[in-house]
């Protein structure tokens, strides 16, 4: 009964919303909503984690604000340059790190391999 390290959320076949976070909570979720001879002896339960936010996300706004900073403040007859200031670099590292750190990610994505348990064990614990 070892569960996949690191995995945040646990589901048993496909659920409309990732809520269980331990391999218990997935079996008592599978089984709540069915009659006892819906329920099979054994389930596999799969770990899961939230993505990863990619950096393409973050480059391709930064590269918009750029756009929309030369659109508002930029005379295109004296200046053709979208740059951003290099010393504004560094904050803008900083703010990509803790969004990718704090913000909530709803798409999960299968973390490790499904794990088969015996629904007895569980059901037993509840």
């Amino acid at each position: 009964m070892t569960e996949p390290t690191q995995a945040k959320y646990y589901a048993v076949g496909e659920v409309e919303r990732m809520t269980a976070t331990s391999i218990q909570e997935a079996v008592e979720e599978f089984i709540e909503d069915r009659e006892p001879d819906e329920i099979p002896e054994t389930v596999e339960v799969q770990g899961y984690v939230p993505m990863e936010i990619s950096d393409n996300v973050f480059k391709s706004a930064l590269e918009r604000l750029a756009e929309d900073l030369a659109d508002e403040y930029i005379d295109p007859d004296w200046c053709d340059s979208t740059d951003l200031p290099k010393s504004a670099m560094p904050h803008w590292e900083k703010f990509t790190e803790a969004i990718k750190k704090d913000y909530f990610v709803w798409w999960c994505e299968q973390h490790g391999k499904p794990i088969k348990v015996n629904v007895a064990d569980y059901v037993e614990q509840a």
